[in-house]
């Protein structure tokens, strides 16, 4: 029982954290990482052959 109650707090403790994580990744990737990016780090990938 006590176990569960550690568990339940660090639950409510962490979970705001990844929701805002999650959100703030969201964020970068719809306008940060837009396709104009993706194609320009795609063609650095290609010209550098690092693949």
């Amino acid at each position: 029982m006590f176990l569960f109650v550690i568990l339940d707090l660090r639950w409510y403790v962490f979970l705001p954290f990844f929701v805002f994580i999650y959100k703030l990744l969201r964020r970068v990737d719809t306008h940060a990482l837009s396709k104009t990016n993706v194609n320009y780090f795609v063609y650095m990938v290609d010209k550098n052959k690092i693949i």
